[in-house]
């Protein structure tokens, strides 16, 4: 039996908890090291469905710099704001600064408007150095760590943010992906390039032609860039036999989509760890094709990097492109047999 002191008790808790639960979505309870204060920050609101990346970056600039890029959104491919600095437009073909340099209440503020949504839940992605938007744009963090046991446990200062806005070139893998279906199974595939020449772009054109052949995919998509997931459904279109795994480290997606998916090709962007490697040749003795992008400004400098060599070396990618002068453009692609990729020291 509830007594009258009891029930009063009752009630003022369930009132403080909607209380709390209002706030939440208000946005008033930010973590500390993003605001400092209590959110008064509105961001601009434009049309369209939500899923465009540009639009959903623009919508959580300051109202100036998000129209501006609005009008560049056919072209521009990064947002950076730094500490002390205009904000920079990057494209294909130009760099351009913005309005006043910035401080860093004003980026928190930003960032608080990125993350409104999942306020805890980006701790571990914000140690890492980065995080997802909605429609794939990857915001990229740096600043000061607070580290305990000798890791990063906490951001306590913002000095940058770089945001790398996803774009479709529908055809660019085209030539890679004749390559990789000759014959009766995929050939695994590997693309290099130096940062910012579409390689991630390119691997979602290869990744939906190879969908489209017939073939099950099972995409990893540790930084959700490739499909953009919008709770379960792609935003970008990696095609229609594609099983997606989002914001899980390639080396435990890999195995766990060999084991629960059953693919003929396992498509993974950026390796470079031990761990990546190693799930990689896991996948391999498995049965399973794989394509992946790696960073390296050549085939001989890829070959360097102590998990691409081995990987190269053990027959993995027969197909390698090399990504360079614009965004998506196959400067070289050689078709390797047994490791032996005929470099005689050429890049």
């Amino acid at each position: 039996m509830v007594t009258g002191r009891g029930l009063f008790c009752n009630i003022v808790l369930l009132q403080i908890s909607a209380w709390n639960v209002a706030y939440f979505f208000a946005g008033e309870f930010y973590p500390r090291w993003i605001t400092g204060a209590r959110r008064t920050y509105i961001p601009l609101q434009f049309g369209g469905d939500g899923h465009d990346g540009v639009e959903a970056l623009a919508g959580h600039l300051p109202e100036l710099l998000g129209r501006r890029v609005m009008e560049m959104r056919e072209e521009i491919t990064e947002v950076r704001l730094r500490v002390g600095s205009a904000a920079e437009l990057v494209s294909a073909e130009k760099s351009l600064q913005e309005g006043e340099p910035m401080e860093e209440k004003a980026i928190r503020k930003i960032a608080a408007g990125m993350l409104e949504h999942s306020l805890y839940a980006w701790e571990e992605e914000l140690c890492r150095g980065f995080f997802s938007l909605p429609g794939g744009c990857r915001v990229g963090v740096s600043g000061r760590y607070a580290a305990r046991d000798g890791q990063m446990r906490e951001l306590v200062h913002i000095q940058a943010l770089c945001v790398r806005v996803p774009r479709e070139i529908p055809g660019c893998a085209k030539e890679i992906a004749a390559a990789a279906l000759q014959g009766p199974r995929p050939r695994g595939v590997l693309l290099v390039s130096r940062p910012g020449m579409g390689k991630t772009t390119c691997l979602r054109d290869l990744v939906r032609r190879v969908s489209e052949a017939g073939w099950h995919v099972g995409l990893v998509d540790e930084r959700g860039e490739l499909a953009a997931m919008r709770g379960a459904t792609p935003t970008l279109n990696v095609g229609p036999r594609t099983d997606v795994m989002d914001a899980c480290p390639k080396d435990q997606a890999i195995p766990r989509l060999v084991r629960s998916m059953s693919p003929d090709v396992i498509a993974v962007d950026e390796l470079g760890s031990a761990g990546d490697g190693e799930a990689v040749l896991e996948a391999m003795r498995c049965g399973v094709t794989v394509m992946a992008t790696a960073h390296a400004s050549g085939f001989s400098q890829a070959r360097r990097r102590a998990c691409l060599g081995a990987l190269m070396d053990a027959g993995a990618f027969p197909v390698r492109a090399l990504l360079d002068g614009a965004p998506g453009r196959v400067a070289d692609m050689r078709i390797c047999q047994d490791g032996n990729d005929g470099e005689d020291g050429s890049p």
